[in-house]
C-alpha cells in the first residue's frame, strides 16, 4: 500500500518542459516549416518508390482480357429493361383512360 503514494509522487513531480520567458515565433515557424518540409519530402519519396515499384514489377493477369471476349448479357437485359419502361410509358399516355374521382 505504501507504494501507491511513493508512485503517484514521482508522477506529480514530473516536470513538464516549459516554452521559456522569451517568446520566439519565428523560431517556432522556422521549426513547423522545416518539419512540414520534411514530411513533404518524405511523402513524395515514399510516392515515387511506390511508383518506381509498381512500374518495375511483372504485368499481373488481372489485366487480361480473355480470349472470347466481354460478356454483354447483362447490358442486354438493361436494354430490354428501360425498352419495357419506354413502352409502358407510352401506354399511360395513349391506350390507358383515367376518370379523375373529383369532377
Amino acid at each position: 500500500m505504501t507504494k501507491l503514494p511513493n508512485i503517484l509522487k514521482k508522477v506529480t513531480s514530473l516536470r513538464v518542459p516549459k516554452y521559456g520567458t522569451q517568446i520566439r515565433p519565428v523560431r517556432d515557424w522556422l521549426i513547423l516549416l522545416v518539419v512540414s518540409a520534411v514530411l513533404l519530402i518524405a511523402s513524395a519519396a515514399w510516392n515515387a518508390l511506390f511508383f518506381v515499384n509498381l512500374f518495375s514489377e511483372e504485368a499481373s493477369s488481372a489485366g487480361v482480357v480473355p480470349a472470347h471476349g466481354p460478356d454483354y448479357s447483362s447490358i442486354d437485359r438493361a436494354t430490354e429493361t428501360f425498352e419495357a419502361r419506354e413502352r409502358e410509358q407510352e401506354r399511360y399516355k395513349n391506350e390507358y383512360r383515367f376518370v379523375d374521382p373529383s369532377r
